[in-house]
């Protein structure tokens, strides 16, 4: 029986380990715009801005393929303050930006300057150009 116990802990432990290992190579982000601006201000940091929607095929393939790539993570993580903005729900912030279909990529500076921008689809080596052309 403790034989069986020491057993389970053993697994538990190295369980937990592996989640936390694989939770710190994350991508952090956010989908408060305004308090993305603040974290910015706050870190000295520029913020990747990714206008998206549901059902925006694209915006899925952008998730699914460059922003897992652990350079473009490291990256970001790193470097930017990284915020979604959905445009059904925040129209107006779309409009702000001339943003017109989805994903739309903006870099701003913390005065929400735009210092970059792509629009549609872009893979893991061109965002990483763009994020580091900055």
């Amino acid at each position: 029986m403790k034989r069986r116990m020491l057993i389970i802990l053993v697994l538990v432990i190295l369980t937990v380990g592996i989640s936390v290992s694989f939770a710190s190579d994350a991508l952090k982000s956010s989908d408060d715009f305004t308090q993305a601006i603040n974290q910015a201000q706050t870190e000295n940091k520029n913020i990747v801005v990714i206008f998206e929607q549901e059902g925006c095929v694209y915006c899925d393939i952008l998730k699914d393929n460059t922003l897992i790539d652990s350079r473009v993570i490291d990256e970001l993580n790193n470097n930017f303050v990284l915020v979604f903005v959905d445009i059904n729900e925040y129209p107006e912030l779309a409009s702000e930006y001339d943003v017109y279909g989805t994903p739309t990529i903006s870099i701003l500076d913390s005065s929400q300057q735009q210092l970059g921008r792509i629009e549609g689809y872009v893979d893991a080596d061109d965002f990483l150009e763009m994020l580091q052309g900055v």
